[in-house]
């Protein structure tokens, strides 16, 4: 069945468009050369991109978590 997946069903399916940018990953900072200046450069940009996309997702759990505690406050229930 994975075959057939693979070989049928992923070679008819459409290209979509990603319409945000998507990086490669990078090795991190400990796997780079003592030497190597691009590679911890690009490891520092790849731990600053981590860095904001975890704290947006934090944040959305945030807004979420608060939306819920304002609605169950308002309904009057209480907590």
């Amino acid at each position: 069945m994975h075959c057939f997946t693979e070989s049928v069903v992923a070679n008819n399916r459409p290209q979509y468009n990603w319409y945000h940018q998507q990086f490669r990953r990078v090795p991190t900072i400990d796997e780079c050369y003592t030497d190597d200046i691009v590679c911890y450069t690009e490891a520092n940009e790849q731990f600053k991109r981590d860095k904001l996309e975890a704290l947006a997702a934090a944040s959305l759990t945030l807004e979420a978590f608060l939306k819920t505690v304002a609605t169950v406050v308002n309904s009057g229930n209480g907590l």
